[in-house]
């Protein structure tokens, strides 16, 4: 098997291969094919670089620059310094500022310093000198409290104030009794119907207010223990009579001692007490 393996490989394969060899070798060293190889490579070349020159030139490769900042300048100014640069402008939007004077610059995109290329568009964001109008949120929406109306309004850029505060027992603290727009009242049906007011301004209020519960001691010392227990009353405080032993008639005796004493803070219903005596202390005189 083998001899007959060796005697193929001698006489039929590898001269098969040597001559397929040779003629490979004439064929690549032949005049045809390299001409032909070589447009080929030529026209590679000449297609590729044609690419990366059209590349090149609508790319503007190499020549990008520092945009300029903006922000804060009149379109005039901006007009000119993109002219200068070679690059376009474009407004988009317009934005109203309470702050800001209309017709500048708020915002720029793309943002300044970055690099970009000759004939690209900047986009702009414009202060307005339009003020907006906002309604205001509806009552029942608070509950009518001053605290939480006065979030919703300064979460749409309006302002609140309290005007004034009156006594009210029935309604909880903070309660809105009235809502003023330059000093005019606006009803609750108005407000439920729809009222727009510029952003930016203030609505004053009406509210309650609960009387404190501190009270502030008066100074009782030489007055009588009626006219003491008069004086508590009117501040919500209660008196503790202690007598000593010479006072006959406790609503003509005058009081020598307090605790506490003058101008001390106490709770509405607490007590003071009263320290009297039959007779005027001579210090009263």
């Amino acid at each position: 098997m083998r001899n007959k393996i060796n005697q193929w490989w001698s006489e039929k394969a590898y001269p098969f291969i040597k001559n397929t060899i040779k003629e490979l070798g004439l064929f690549l060293s032949s005049m045809i094919f390299l001409k032909n190889a070589g447009g080929i490579l030529l026209s590679g070349f000449l297609f590729l670089g044609s690419i990366f020159y059209f590349m090149h030139c609508y790319t503007n490769h190499g020549e990008s620059f520092q945009l300029d900042n903006l922000k804060g300048k009149s379109f005039g100014q901006a007009l000119k310094l993109s002219k200068s640069g070679k690059y376009k402008l474009e407004v988009i939007d317009s934005l109203w500022r309470e702050d800001v004077p209309p017709g500048l610059v708020l915002s720029q995109n793309p943002l300044p310093k970055a690099q970009i290329k000759k004939g690209r568009t900047v986009y702009l964001t414009m202060s307005s000198g339009t003020v907006p109008l906002v309604k205001l949120p509806q009552l029942f929406d608070a509950s009518y409290d001053y605290n939480s109306y006065k979030r919703m309004l300064e979460m749409i850029g309006l302002n609140a104030e309290i005007k004034t505060e009156i006594f009210d027992n029935k309604e909880a603290k903070g309660t809105i009794k009235s809502v003023l727009y330059k000093d005019k009242r606006i009803t609750e049906g108005e407000i439920k119907k729809g009222v727009e007011v510029p952003k930016g301004s203030s609505l004053s209020f009406v509210i309650t207010k609960r009387q404190t519960q501190e009270r502030s001691v008066p100074d009782l010392i030489c007055s009588t223990t009626s006219d003491a227990r008069f004086q508590l009353d009117s501040k919500q405080l209660n008196a503790d009579i202690i007598e000593d032993s010479s006072v006959g008639s406790i609503g003509e005796a005058y009081v020598y001692k307090q605790v506490p004493s003058y101008g001390e803070i106490l709770i509405a219903g607490e007590y003071v007490k009263l320290y009297v005596t039959a007779v005027k202390p001579s210090s009263c005189n």
